[in-house]
């Protein structure tokens, strides 16, 4: 961790955590530093982050969970985070993340789920995030279900390569209007699937 001092005061703004044991990240347990600005979980043992343990930190920019075993991402996982610009959750167990799981991040740039083991994209799961960059590479993917990408109003790249998509419902990809690439290599199509862009 560092910090700064104040006034006999520790202003976190920085927690480094790499390499240890830390099994689970308990409700508010983070949300007391309101000064925080950036978190990395790197080599852990996380199996569940519980909701709202990381809410209501103003300044929060950046979070890396990577090399952990995470298994889900709730919708109240991470609740609040109005400046949070970087997400990332790679090289985890991730099976499921919950219809609006991000929807509490305004101003949320670039998004990586990479390198999991997600096999569905449920509806809404990405709905009306500003996010310009979405990484969902190399995980088990095999259904991206309709209106799965919503609204979203700002993103440019989505990376759905290297998974094992067999079928993308209609309206899947709905109001996109400043999309400019969609990677979807290396998967083992079945079905036709539908692009749906009307933003008007």
């Amino acid at each position: 961790m560092s910090y700064y001092l104040d006034r006999s005061k520790f202003y976190l703004i920085r927690i480094y955590a790499f390499s240890n044991k830390i099994e689970k990240i308990d409700s508010y347990s983070i949300s007391e530093f309101d000064l925080l600005e950036e978190i990395y979980f790197h080599r852990n043992d996380i199996k569940t982050i519980e909701p709202y343990a990381i809410s209501h930190l103003k300044a929060l920019i950046k979070i890396e969970i990577i090399q952990n075993r995470l298994k889900a991402i709730r919708s109240f996982t991470f609740y609040n985070l109005s400046s949070l610009r970087s997400l990332t959750i790679t090289s985890n167990d991730i099976e499921i993340v919950e219809p609006y799981a991000f929807q509490h991040m305004p101003n949320l740039y670039n998004l990586d789920l990479s390198t999991n083991k997600i096999t569905t994209i449920e509806s809404y799961t990405f709905y009306n995030l500003k996010a310009i960059y979405i990484f969902l590479k190399l995980n088990d993917i095999k259904i991206v279900k309709s209106h799965a990408f919503y609204n979203l109003s700002m993103c440019e790249y989505i990376d759905l390569s290297y998974n094992q998509i067999e079928n993308i419902e209609k309206d899947a990809f709905m109001n996109l209007p400043e999309v400019k690439s969609i990677s979807l290599e290396k998967n083992p199509f079945r079905d036709e699937f539908y692009f749906k862009n009307d933003y008007y």
